[in-house]
């Protein structure tokens, strides 16, 4: 009868020591140095992959490596967004990326494949005045302008 209870609580805390271990961003994220032009600014899309998009997509970097953005006015943001940015790159996860997928937006780039676009690979960052240039692989992925 114990062994079956010990069994229960042995389940039970490997279960919920493993979704704490891994809901949350890692500690490299929190603890960054992060330039103060990125920081609790929104950011609007201007280019995406050389085209505009569809409608108004706003990003923001939050403090402690968390961001957030706006498409048509609806919220994306929870604990699975975040960035770390390393000298001139900047990585970012929007994993897992079931959660983004299911909304009514249909414009370009839809939601999960901006998150997609956006977490692939590591983005090399320049800001020039008032714009925020992200590169990956030498190719020109994103324009925001500074609101």
């Amino acid at each position: 009868m114990h062994l079956r209870y010990i069994g229960i609580f042995l389940v039970a805390t490997f279960a919920g020591g493993c979704a704490t271990l891994f809901s949350g961003q890692p500690k490299e994220s929190r603890q960054q140095v992060i330039p103060k032009e990125l920081v609790n600014s929104p950011w609007t899309l201007v280019t995406f992959q050389n085209t505009s998009p569809d409608c108004r997509i706003v990003f923001r970097f939050l403090d402690k490596g968390r961001f957030t953005f706006t498409i048509q006015n609806e919220p994306f943001e929870a604990r699975y967004l975040y960035y770390v940015v390393k000298d001139s790159t900047i990585h970012f996860r929007t994993r897992p990326i079931d959660k983004i997928v299911w909304t009514n937006i249909t414009c370009q780039p839809a939601p999960d494949h901006f998150a997609r676009i956006l977490s692939a690979g590591d983005k090399k960052y320049r800001i020039v005045g008032d714009q925020l240039f992200l590169y990956s692989n030498e190719r020109l992925d994103f324009v925001f302008k500074k609101m």
